[in-house]
């Protein structure tokens, strides 16, 4: 995070406040919980002569949630130019650190943020007083604060000074609604050292008291499925207490999966199956049109909602004014419980009046009668999805490569759009035939063009990491730079240049452009994917490992052993590299075990060392780490060869103890080596060290007597 610092004004200065032009309030209510700060803050306005613009958060005349944007966007275009101090009517602000705000914003920070107790938000500080009584506390804060700026991500959006443009830049961000958290994209947030307010946080909860008594079904879940019995369970209880009824369109199943819906309490209509996955959903949408939203789900999803009612009284209040949400979908490539290998951000909750699809495989909504028409969206981050369904087994029992790409050829065949291609390649690659999906990457990158960044990184990245996989690594590495460029952000394009830069041995030039690459502000890419990004971080200490920057690479290895993270292949050769290079002889020694200690089940390190020192020195380590006690296989696979190499066997004596972890081919291999070198006994004992293994658990007691 970027600092800089800036020195408080003196007193002899008019103060900064002077320069508002205006004070807006988004008041909540109820007015007897707020009078007070409303009046300090018309104190506050009268004392630099500036207007107080009070702006209700909902209808005055109903009292229900709905057009506080169009009021807050009309009280904007009212203000004056000059910096605008924008908070809510729970929130309390000092004046020495409004002041703050003020100066920091004239000195060019495009918005002013103060620390605040605004759980979840890059401007945390802790706990702070009640609102009501906070402002002698938050001076004293102030007075002992350091008053430096530092770039922040994460908002909510309670109080802050800036100008007038940028403030209805934010007001078309949703900042009247208070449960909004703002992310920066290159609208230049920063928390100002010293400058402290305190929110009471009773905006939410009056919003939600507001939205009671709706006469109709809040939130439908929508569904279409087929032959889902192992699934639709699990998914229906996700559901529970988030939606008011469940309608699923069954598409022809010959299981359980009608009758396990029905137990649900879901309600089932059943229509024959058309090749058309849109057409199906629209089967399903038509269903939930006296609901305020539908959520369209599949068997294989499971809703994530840690307070549903929140969820429900978020769509209440919002009814009015958004017509779409968008949520984040991690898939869970190894089953539930595991790391998401990807995660997206989709259109899943839409207005149920407006509902429909288009698209005969990967079906996207569209605006019912109107399908070039954007909805107005928002995102909502109280409820995900996890999906299952390209668990490897699951694919397996359904069948659905097969399936899905004989969609995707049909829909290509009718519709040879850009979407329609990336579809079609997407089953392609799954179903392992890179050559056809190759080509068909190659027109879409071709036909798109000038693009939204994230769109064109991920094609990019896409067609990079096909040609890697097939081997033509230049050409992907050229690729993958080209979408790294496009979009810093984008982990697949990022972990493509990653691991073609080692490869083709150009870690200084992936190192710098990296390095000196800012992405703060940049749009968010299209997917994200841990595994991605873990192999950029890895391909780093690669990267340095190589060029000799050992103390970075060394500390980072240390920081990664500490929170017990898996190593690759490649990134063992970088840890054993910088550990032979740092160490040897006894030093090199503990340093080995003290790795074998950290990560015992590992394997890889003892391969990578073996490359880098003496045999005898390979067998020395391997003992010192299994003597240790620590149960590392590449240990003793790497020691009894560096032995038998070496036809130390004394070394050998002291290692085949451990041989019963190796795998029975291994040993054989081994064994048949020593035997040839004239060592029958001690083959033999190769040999009967699985035999040893099989007593040993058919036996817990040991040998006995």
């Amino acid at each position: 995070m970027s600092q800089s610092s800036r020195k408080p004004r003196s007193n002899g200065q008019a103060r900064p406040g002077k320069a508002l032009s205006a004070v807006v309030v988004l008041s909540f209510g109820p007015r007897s919980a707020t009078r007070g700060l409303t009046k300090a803050l018309a104190r506050t306005c009268a004392a630099l002569g500036v207007d107080l613009i009070d702006v209700p958060a909902v209808d005055p005349v109903t009292g229900r949630p709905g057009g506080a944007r169009t009021r807050l966007a009309a009280a904007v275009s009212g203000c004056g130019d000059g910096p605008i101090l924008y908070i809510h009517d729970d929130a309390a602000i000092d004046d020495l650190s409004l002041d703050r705000l003020v100066a920091a914003h004239l000195d060019g920070v495009a918005v002013a943020v103060p620390a605040t107790n605004d759980i979840g938000t890059d401007h945390f500080h802790g706990t702070l007083p009640a609102a009501s009584v906070a402002r002698a506390e938050l001076k004293k804060l102030a007075q002992r604060g350091d008053v430096r700026v530092s770039r922040i991500e994460r908002v909510r959006p309670a109080c802050f000074v800036t100008d007038k443009q940028t403030l209805g830049t934010l007001v078309d961000k949703r900042i009247h609604d208070p449960f909004t958290l703002v992310s920066d994209r290159g609208i230049g947030f920063g928390v100002v050292g010293g400058a402290f307010c305190a929110h009471d946080c009773m905006c939410g909860e009056r919003l939600r008291s507001s939205a009671v008594d709706i006469d109709r079904p809040v939130l439908v879940a929508s569904m279409i499925v087929k032959d889902e019995e192992k699934m639709i369970g699990d998914c229906l209880e996700s559901l529970t207490g988030l939606v008011d009824r469940v309608e699923v369109v069954d598409t022809g199943s010959s299981d359980e999966t009608v009758r396990i819906a029905r137990d649900h309490g879901a309600k089932v209509t059943e229509v024959e199956w058309r090749d058309d996955f849109a057409w199906a959903r629209n089967q399903a949408a038509d269903l939930c049109r006296d609901a305020l939203y539908t959520l369209w789900i599949d068997a294989d999803e499971r809703v994530v909602a840690d307070d549903p009612s929140l969820v429900r009284d978020l769509l209440a209040i919002n009814a009015g004014d958004v017509e779409a949400f968008d949520i984040n979908l991690s898939n869970l490539s190894d089953g539930p419980g595991s790391e998401a290998s990807s995660t997206v951000r989709l259109r899943r909750i839409v207005s149920s009046e407006l509902l429909s699809f288009t698209g005969r495989l990967h079906e996207v909504t569209t605006r019912l009668g109107a399908p070039d028409e954007p909805f107005e969206a928002t995102t909502l981050d109280a409820i995900s999805l996890n999906h299952l369904g390209y668990v490897a087994e699951v694919i397996a029992t359904k069948g659905k490569r097969e399936r899905n790409i004989q969609l995707a050829r049909a829909q290509y065949a009718s519709d040879d759009s850009v979407k329609a291609s990336v579809d079609l390649a997407r089953m392609l690659m799954v179903g392992d035939q890179s050559d056809e999906a190759v080509a068909l990457l190659r027109d879409a990158v071709d036909s798109v063009g000038v693009t939204r960044a994230d769109w064109g990184a991920y094609l990019h990245g896409s067609l990079a990491h096909v040609l890697m996989n097939t081997g033509q690594v230049e050409e992907a590495a050229t690729i993958a730079r080209q979408a790294f460029e496009m979009l810093p952000t984008d982990d697949l394009a990022g972990a493509v240049f990653a691991t073609t830069s080692i490869i083709l041995g150009r870690e200084a030039e992936f190192l710098k452009l990296l390095l000196e690459t800012d992405t703060h502000g940049l749009r968010e890419p299209v997917f994200r994917s841990p595994k991605n990004v873990r192999i950029i971080e890895e391909a780093v200490v690669v990267a340095k490992a190589r060029l000799g920057n050992l103390q970075e690479t060394w500390d980072e290895v240390q920081s990664w052993f500490e929170d017990g993270r898996d190593f690759s292949e490649g990134t063992w050769e970088a840890v054993a590299e910088v550990a032979c290079r740092r160490a040897a002889g006894t030093e090199l020694l503990d340093l080995t075990i003290g790795f074998a200690e950290r990560k015992p089940e590992t394997t890889g390190f003892m391969r990578a060392v073996s490359r880098l020192v003496a045999p005898e020195m390979t067998a020395i380590l391997a003992l010192g780490v299994l003597t240790a006690g620590e149960p590392a296989i590449d240990a003793v696979s790497t020691g009894l060869v560096s032995a038998i190499v070496l036809g130390r066997w004394d070394l050998f004596d002291d290692l085949v103890q451990f041989a019963e972890q190796l795998d029975s081919s291994v040993r054989t291999h081994l064994a048949d080596k020593v035997e040839a070198m004239g060592q029958h006994q001690r083959a033999q004992q190769l040999r009967c060290a699985g035999q040893r293994q099989k007593t040993a658990a058919g036996h817990p007691g040991g040998h006995g007597g």
